[in-house]
């Protein structure tokens, strides 16, 4: 689904299992391959797991992913992520900041969780990222011993046989156009 598109970038909805770039088997299925595939060169600005669902922005054009990938790095771009995670948290916000293994460097990772809901088993958290790093939400989320719902890599329970993916989906995401500098 495509939320917005200009001839700079394009704003889509990343359905669950499928990989944004190309593995080692090939491009097929890749969020790379379907613009390839409508006649778009893309940049990836910024990734999401393959069993997450979401928006995601990319750049049709260099410059508009020069500004992105700065934007990205100033925090000037605002993601925000639902879960739903095992168990019951009991502090309304908090912000975990753990540093985490990033390209084999110590790295500082802040994530903002609020709780929206509490059932009897689980929460349904809103995340913001104040860093990106590779599985931050997962990490986190599971370092405080309350993994999302369905990430039998980071320790939660194996879902129902029926559930694809993870209880991860990325919501919203905030920035000023790289071109316009109006609010996307």
């Amino acid at each position: 689904e495509i939320l917005f598109e200009d001839d700079a970038l394009a704003i889509v909805v990343k359905p669950v299992m499928m990989a944004v770039e190309p593995t080692r088997a090939g491009d097929r299925g890749t969020l790379v391959r379907w613009f390839k595939d409508r006649g778009v060169q893309i940049g990836v600005v910024h990734r999401l797991d393959e069993a997450v669902r979401g928006v995601l922005v990319v750049a049709k054009k260099p410059l508009a992913l020069k500004r992105l990938n700065e934007m990205l790095r100033e925090r000037a771009i605002t993601r925000r992520y639902e879960a739903v995670v095992e168990g019951v948290l009991c502090t309304d916000e908090q912000t975990i900041d753990a540093p985490l293994l990033h390209r084999g460097k110590l790295r500082d990772a802040r994530t903002r969780v609020r709780v929206v809901t509490r059932r009897d088993d689980s929460t349904l958290l809103e995340i913001e990222l104040e860093s990106g790093r590779t599985h931050q939400i997962r990490r986190h989320l599971a370092g405080i011993g309350h993994p999302i719902v369905g990430d039998v890599k980071y320790g939660a329970r194996p879902a129902a046989p029926d559930r694809v993916g993870i209880a991860l989906c990325a919501v919203e995401i905030a920035f000023l156009h790289p071109r316009t500098n109006e609010p996307v």
